[in-house]
């Protein structure tokens, strides 16, 4: 189950840097990249 996690989890994590683009404040990227981080510490 674990290791399905990051499989899973890794691409929308992918996808909403992504569709952040260029538009995206270096503060909200900072948020996002805490948030993913986190969220990857807390399922490792």
């Amino acid at each position: 189950m674990l290791g399905a996690d990051p499989l899973s989890t890794e691409p929308q994590f992918e996808h909403v840097f992504i569709t952040g683009g260029p538009s995206t404040t270096p503060e909200e990227l900072e948020r996002k990249l805490y948030v993913c981080v986190t969220t990857l510490y807390v399922f490792a």
